[in-house]
């Protein structure tokens, strides 16, 4: 746990103890949720273990994955937090896990400074999703998002949620992708050929 200090979060925190009692680290099991719409914020997690997907349902019930949180010290919720709003989407743990929960006070109080650089990346991240989305070919979209993401650990069915896309159209693209020789899978993870 202490090791979760050298992030850059923590950068103008000297003393560690402040942020672990003002603080809890929560366990969520898979397919539990972390937050959901409407609730008001409360903490800025930081993720300590496992994976968290952040949805939004369409009005005909279907899920999309707006984000995707599965490296250890990704912060989430932060930009809500900021804006004093409720949740306009919910959490889901993809993988059983861990979160560090921040009090909103403590943030505002002793973070402000460091939470600049975490809503740049964010910002980044944002802007990384909006180029994927924006290709006006499904094919596109996934080499764009196999470009910026490489190591993806999305099954098909999320990566179609991530894209907005139906599944089916998702498969049926990646397996044409796959005989044209652009693609390959490799334990059911798919890539960009090395000779492209």
């Amino acid at each position: 746990m202490r090791e979760i200090f050298s992030h850059p979060l923590f950068a103008d925190i000297k003393n560690q103890e402040l942020v672990l009692n003002s603080s809890k680290v929560m366990h969520f099991k898979k397919g539990q949720s972390i937050f959901e719409m409407e609730d008001l914020p409360k903490y800025l997690y930081i993720l300590l273990s496992g994976v968290v997907y952040v949805c939004e349902n369409t009005l005909g019930g279907k899920r999309n994955i707006i984000a995707v949180f599965g490296e250890r010290g990704e912060c989430f919720g932060e930009v809500i937090l900021f804006l004093d709003i409720p949740y306009p989407y919910y959490t889901l743990m993809a993988q059983e896990g861990d979160v560090l929960a921040i009090p909103k006070e403590f943030v505002l109080e002793y973070m402000s400074k460091a939470m600049n650089k975490i809503l740049a990346r964010k910002a980044f991240n944002l802007s990384n999703k909006i180029q994927i989305l924006s290709k006006t070919s499904l094919r596109e979209k996934i080499l764009n998002y196999l470009k910026i993401y490489p190591n993806t650990t999305l099954k098909r069915y999320e990566l179609a949620e991530f894209l907005g896309v139906s599944r089916p159209a998702l498969s049926k693209e990646i397996l044409s992708m796959i005989k044209e020789g652009i693609i390959i899978e490799h334990h059911k993870q798919i890539q960009i050929c090395k000779s492209r």
